[in-house]
């Protein structure tokens, strides 16, 4: 619980760069949408915590954050994810 800031900290500083005169930072709404769905996903981690709950309960709210994280890089791509979610399930028989 005690790195939870660090870690959003470290977040807003890689992905909010500070900007100097005349620059400016371009979000696509597929980027806006996966940012807002990370800080979703870190803020009710944060409530858990401050609630008490279990670590595995409040860990698990952040570890949602890392897929999204990969999308947003481009390390994980959404037909990658799509394929992974068919390969579980048998369609058809």
């Amino acid at each position: 619980g005690i790195n939870l800031g660090k870690l959003k900290e470290m977040i807003h500083e890689f992905f909010v760069p500070s900007q100097k005169q005349g620059e400016e930072v371009i979000l696509h709404l597929r980027q806006k949408l996966l940012l807002e769905a990370m800080l979703d996903c870190l803020i009710e981690g944060q409530r858990l915590l401050k609630e008490g709950h279990l670590e595995e309960i409040y860990a698990e709210e952040i570890r949602k954050t890392i897929p999204l994280i990969g999308q947003l890089t481009g390390e994980i791509r959404m037909d990658e994810i799509i394929k992974d979610i068919f390969s579980r399930f048998c369609v058809g028989k």
